[in-house]
């Protein structure tokens, strides 16, 4: 597995085993690595994370591409079992949806994994 592909796995997925561990040579992950990796899978699946849907209830930040935009929605658990639209926010790019993302859903770091 190359770097690629494995900042792309664990952006898709949340979690990377001990084996794909090593194809990042326990170097920080780079958040233009991040930010490119999001874009692709928004592109190519019109939505990101992989799976997720407005529907549903979800904790982060759910992009869709809708017609000629991006939407960024974030939601979180307000109560038990209670989720409610935080914000709501359209971009014109997927880098810009993508930063936005990572700036909600992670603290600096992906499954213990430090971003700079």
């Amino acid at each position: 597995m190359t770097r690629i592909e494995a900042i792309h796995k664990l952006v898709d997925t949340f979690h990377l085993n001990n084996e794909e561990r090593k194809a990042l040579s326990d170097s920080p992950l780079r958040t233009e690595e991040v930010v490119s990796s999001i874009s692709h899978i928004l592109t190519q699946n019109r939505s990101y994370p992989t799976g997720w849907n407005s529907e549903e209830n979800f904790d982060g930040v759910l992009l869709e591409i809708r017609e000629n935009e991006i939407v960024g929605t974030y939601k979180a658990e307000v109560g038990l079992m209670n989720f409610k639209i935080l914000e709501q926010k359209v971009f014109p790019m997927p880098e810009a949806a993508a930063r936005y993302s990572m700036s909600k859903m992670f603290n600096g770091n992906i499954d213990g994994i430090e971003l700079k």
